[in-house]
C-alpha cells in the first residue's frame, strides 16, 4: 500500500495519473481513485494533503486557477503542485 504522500509524488510524475485525477469530480470518485491506486487512506485525507501542499505553494495564477476549476490538481512546468478542493 501506498501512503499519501508517496501516492502524490507518483501523481506528480506520471501523466496518466494526472488526466486519471482530472477526471475525478467528486469525494466519491476521489475514494474509488484511491482505492484503485492502493493507496493507505481517505479521501478527505487526500483532499487536505493537496490542500495544504497548494497553500505551501502559493496563490494560483490566472491560468492555473481556470485550469483547476471543478477540483483538479495543476502542476506548472516548474514542477509546483496547485490543487483546488472539490465541492
Amino acid at each position: 500500500m501506498k501512503t499519501i504522500e508517496e501516492f502524490i509524488r507518483a501523481i506528480v510524475e506520471s501523466g496518466t495519473l494526472r488526466k486519471e485525477l482530472e477526471e475525478v469530480k467528486d469525494m466519491n470518485a476521489l475514494a474509488e481513485f484511491l482505492k484503485k491506486h492502493d493507496v493507505d487512506g481517505t479521501a478527505e485525507d487526500f483532499d487536505k494533503a493537496m490542500t495544504d501542499i497548494g497553500n505551501e505553494e502559493g496563490e494560483l495564477d490566472d491560468d492555473e486557477a481556470e485550469a483547476a476549476a471543478g477540483g483538479k490538481m495543476v502542476i506548472s512546468p516548474d514542477s509546483r503542485v496547485q490543487y483546488k478542493k472539490l465541492v
